[in-house]
């Protein structure tokens, strides 16, 4: 079933523009990086300083790749060799369903909307090549990060009856469900803020969030 969802998100004037970064560990389902912002840098990871928003254990440039929002529209803007569906490109270029990006060869991610009634884009791994902690796909949030059963969710969860949403507002990732969010085990509520740690609970999906430094912070 497909969900149809407006957030408090939708009040741009409480959405913040600033990007930050999480990890979801969702039971039963696996581990996603979650970004808010409007431009996502990919390159290489390595020691010291984490200078990308998506490090990624291969052999590509540091800073190989930009993923830009636009409207409603996502762009890259390639400065490491690049290509999208076998063709090469050079600068800016479109993205759409389905492409598959390959930055280096055999460094392969896939870009999807899987929600038509929504900006969010999902980057899913198509070759080895992943962060240096364990990702199963990375969501690049425009305003919802939906999470449920259904192929139009950003992140399926196959057993679940009904989808929960995350969105940022005000510089935090909140949580909202129509069966109520528990956060540590405290009181149910429609919707709750997150901070770093926080477990999280809705009628059947449960997940842990981690907050991860923001791209340039010193990481050793």
């Amino acid at each position: 079933m497909s969900a149809s969802f407006t957030s408090p998100a939708d009040d741009h004037s409480a959405h913040s523009p600033a990007s930050a970064r999480y990890l979801l560990w969702v039971d039963g389902v696996g581990t996603w990086m979650v970004l808010t912002g409007q431009e996502f840098v990919i390159g290489a990871a390595g020691p010291g300083r984490d200078d990308q928003d998506v490090s990624l254990m291969a052999g590509i440039s540091r800073k190989h790749l930009t993923v830009i929002r636009s409207g409603e529209s996502w762009l890259i803007d390639a400065v490491g060799q690049t290509s999208l569906d076998g063709r090469a490109v050079d600068g800016m270029a479109s993205l759409r369903e389905g492409n598959r990006i390959e930055l280096h060869p055999g460094v392969q991610l896939q870009f999807q909307q899987p929600n038509p009634l929504s900006g969010t884009a999902v980057l899913g791994f198509l070759s080895g090549h992943r962060p240096p902690q364990r990702v199963d796909g990375i969501v690049l949030v425009e305003q919802v990060c939906l999470l449920g059963p259904a192929d139009d969710h950003h992140i399926r969860c196959p057993f679940a009856s009904s989808w929960a949403a995350l969105f940022p507002r005000g510089g935090t990732l909140w949580c909202k469900s129509r069966k109520g969010v528990s956060v540590d085990d405290g009181r149910k509520e429609p919707m709750q803020p997150l901070s770093d740690g926080s477990i999280v609970e809705t009628a059947d999906i449960r997940f842990r969030v981690e907050v991860l430094p923001r791209p340039g912070s010193e990481t050793a």
